[in-house]
């Protein structure tokens, strides 16, 4: 990152030293219009770029600019390698930070016939050629170019209505910087917004050179595409050693009509490296059939290929496709084809994104077809939440020989639901892999420090034959995620030779909804059994009937702490940290954390805060003193609760003296008695309460507890 920023500096630096500014300004009133300054601008940006020379920067004042005067729809904006654009000016500034892009718009447009008609706009507004890495466009907004239905993919013409960026025979990494600038209401059959590729299909001998442009603070808005891209087609691989990079970029509103991507497309992504960096993709669409509502990850070309996505801090919100409405990724389909796929999500946002036809992953879908490669995600510090879709929320998995690693880690999926009734299934991640007679396919899955609250199912394992898989889910919490909780599937009945295991360790499960063949789903062809499912060191429920099922007995380890409410702060707010008092404080396996490399918790806290870590994703980091009649809280007060265990009721005695609220709740965290507290006194009955572990919360005349008592009640 510090290299990047460090180059985009040193790049800035160059330009303002450029050799000559030109000035443009359609306005300008008199003087020699010859572009030696602003009172002699010229008033057609055409003219500038005709006599640009390499170092050159061209300064625009706001209005809107048309490529052609004519009816002409091939002539373009032509960017020049090395060479800076700017608008955003009002016409009387001196130096370049002076401009204000947003108060002045400077629009290039592609409306160059009947404004009633969009048929007879530009192909492409703006268009550049084997762009070096010191050319620059920034703060303008390019809009209206058109090229949809008149063309057909094998010309340039439909492609980057916006702005096409072509390789060129004479750079090897074409690399211009985009910045500041709005890409509207573009349409055309590939990357309405802009569009790069590596080829020239009118000139297929020119071969293929790399077209690696660096996006910053650029916004995509109500762009369309018939095929692919309707804000931005790739056409280019980065390169092994390069990285195509956009940062602080918005895409919103775009459209795909045919295949996919209705943000982003990527095509040729064989050794690619793509970097997305606080991003948004919001109501991006890929309508019925069409995949990548925001983002769709192409197939690869070549062989033994890889490809590499990472994402940090990017939102995908009320994004729409029939699949993977936020991302899709599909590998080669080929089965002489190996395919390396790695993904990283960092702190990235899904919310709201829906698949269109039922189909799985309104958040992300990531797989890959035969040839015997290997996908490697990693989701960290994400968040899932009000996803519609019919099957998962999140999909990974893969066909044919290889491998898949997955490590999701201080994830939150909450609400993830079906698209047509919420009471139906919806699992918040799914991982699969389908094998055949003669193919082997690895899955190995790491869930820890996440929480799983009020979605339309849990988490699911699905193999094929001759598969291995193995899911191992370490410190996490789950409530109220309706039947079907933990899943291992068989995807045929034939069923040779595979092998599919789930672990569930430090964790916390406290579901109501499910019942003992749904708790632990294994759909044999034949009988409902558990035998592959391991739990330890968990708080969990179990359904009334489970323990008839075969291998029921066999699921549970050490550490086993059954139906006992985890007292959780708060789930009408979905607050599942603990209170506390839980019983899950100080319940967990410290070797299993340890081994894991869990050193921190959902928050980012200490995973391990009193010596022995707590179930579930979060640590607390207060705990409940041990039931006494004299128990001392904080250096601040001395609580003293009597009797304990009571029948008819306690009395509580805070000394220093003080005033507040004295609430007793039940092991499911609701209040069951409440009482003023003056002077430090307080009497709570307990008559009428059955036996059992309840939770004394003691509150200041503010509202802030102060203390926390266990209490058993017994008659």
């Amino acid at each position: 990152m510090r290299k990047t920023f460090t180059l985009y500096f040193f790049l800035q630096s160059l330009l303002l030293f450029s050799q000559t500014t030109i000035y443009v300004n359609q306005n300008v009133q008199g003087g020699l219009q010859n572009g030696s300054s602003w009172a002699n601008a010229y008033p057609d940006l055409q003219q500038a770029i005709g006599i640009v020379e390499e170092g050159d920067s061209i300064w625009v004042a706001a209005g809107n600019y048309k490529p052609a005067a004519t009816s002409d729809r091939s002539i373009s904006f032509q960017l020049m390698s090395g060479t800076a654009l700017y608008g955003g000016f009002n016409g009387t500034e001196t130096m370049l930070h002076q401009r204000d892009p947003a108060a002045n718009p400077t629009i290039l447009s592609g409306e160059i016939g009947d404004t009633s008609l969009r048929a007879d706009n530009s192909f492409h507004v703006v268009r550049g050629k084997g762009l070096g890495n010191n050319t620059l466009i920034d703060g303008f907004t390019i809009t209206n170019g058109y090229s949809f239905g008149e063309s057909t993919p094998l010309t340039l013409d439909g492609y980057g209505a916006g702005m096409l960026l072509e390789g060129s025979p004479a750079l090897i990494n074409s690399q211009p910087v985009i910045s500041n600038c709005i890409f509207a209401r573009n349409a055309c059959y590939a990357g309405g917004g802009l569009c790069t590729t590596w080829t020239d299909p009118d000139n297929p001998w020119l071969g293929e050179n790399l077209v690696n442009p660096i996006l910053r603070n650029c916004s995509f808005q109500y762009n369309r595409a018939y095929f692919g891209g309707g804000a931005f087609y790739v056409n280019s691989p980065s390169g092994i050693g390069d990285t195509l990079e956009i940062w602080d970029c918005s895409f919103t509103d775009n459209h795909v009509y045919l295949w996919g991507g209705g943000g982003l497309y990527f095509s040729q992504t064989e050794n690619t490296n793509v970097r997305l960096v606080t991003c948004l993709f919001e109501r991006d669409s890929a309508p019925q059939g069409t995949l990548g509502g925001a983002i769709y990850f192409g197939a690869v070309q070549s062989d033994s290929t890889m490809a590499t996505l990472a994402m940090d801090s990017c939102v995908f919100r009320k994004n729409i496709a029939s699949e993977g409405a936020g991302l899709f990724y599909a590998g080669e389909v080929s089965f002489a084809k190996a395919v390396d796929f790695y993904c990283h999500m960092r702190s990235c946002l899904f919310e709201a994104n829906k698949t269109t036809n039922g189909g799985s992953g309104s958040a992300y879908t990531i797989s890959s077809a035969m040839g015997g490669g290997k996908i490697t995600t990693e989701v960290t510090d994400c968040v899932f939440k009000d996803n519609l879709a019919g099957n998962f929320t999140t999909t990974i998995g893969g066909f044919g020989d290889g491998e898949s690693k997955t490590r999701i880690e201080r994830c939150i999926f909450l609400n993830n639901r079906d698209v047509d009734n919420p009471n139906e299934i919806c699992l918040a991640i799914q991982c699969g892999a389908s094998g055949s007679l003669t193919t082997t396919r690895k899955l190995h899955t790491r869930i820890n420090n996440c929480l799983f609250g009020k979605n339309g199912g849990g988490i699911a394992a699905l193999v094929g034959d001759h598969n291995y898989a193995k899911t191992e889910v370490t410190n996490c919490t789950f409530f109220d995620n309706n039947e079907y909780v933990f899943v291992k599937s068989k995807i045929n009945s034939s069923q040779q030779g595979y092998h599919n295991d789930m672990y569930l360790n430090n964790c916390v499960v406290w579901e109501l909804k499910t019942d003992g063949i749904r708790m632990f789903y294994n759909n044999d062809p034949n009988l409902y059994v558990m035998y592959g499912f391991h739990v330890e060191n968990t708080m969990i429920t179990v359904p009334t009937g489970f323990w008839q099922w075969p291998g029921a007995q066999q699921v549970f380890g050490d550490g086993v702490i059954f139906n006992e409410y985890p007292q959780f702060v708060d789930t009408l707010v979905n607050d599942f940290r603990l209170q506390p008092c839980s019983p899950a404080i100080n319940a967990g396996n410290n070797v299993v954390a340890d081994t894991f490399g869990l050193t921190t918790d959902l928050l980012s806290n200490p995973r391990i805060f009193l010596n022995t870590v707590d179930l579930g994703a979060y640590e607390t980091l207060d705990s409940c003193i041990t039931i006494g009649n004299h128990e001392t809280q904080d250096a601040l007060f001395t609580i003293m609760v009597s009797p304990n265990p009571t029948t008819d009721g306690v009395t509580i005695n805070i000394q220093p003296q003080t005033e507040g609220n004295i609430r007793v709740t039940d092991p499911q965290g609701r209040v069951v008695q409440e009482s003023r507290m003056l002077g430090g006194l307080a009497f709570l009955s307990t008559v009428g309460l059955q036996y059992g572990m309840y939770t004394v919360q003691i509150l200041s005349k503010e509202g802030r507890i102060i203390g926390l008592r266990k209490l058993v009640v017994q008659h």
